[in-house]
């Protein structure tokens, strides 16, 4: 497999480096709270990819409903339950 970068430190001190900066950063941020102002503009940034996510979950919700809603007055006026089953009709 062919590397991004050839030359540089190994792996593991790599690896070590970059655990030893995150627990200060988030002993950092847990003690002083200096993030905040990095979370709020990160915040705004990841917004809208996080409603595009979360868009089919919520179209499948509001479509599901809808269909619930408006099929619900014409099973009652048939004799049918709110569920819709035969076995509820009511004729």
């Amino acid at each position: 497999m062919k590397t991004l970068f050839r030359d540089g430190p190994a792996l593991g001190f790599r690896l070590t480096a970059l655990l030893l900066a995150s627990l200060l950063l988030m002993t950092l941020d847990h003690r002083y709270d200096r993030l905040e102002p990095v979370r709020s503009v990160l915040s705004v940034v990841v917004y809208p990819l996080r409603y595009l996510v979360h868009l089919p979950a919520t179209l499948a919700d509001w479509s599901s409903e809808s269909l619930v809603t408006r099929r619900s007055p014409v099973l009652l006026s048939l004799g049918f339950g709110v569920a819709g089953d035969a076995a509820v009709a009511h004729r």
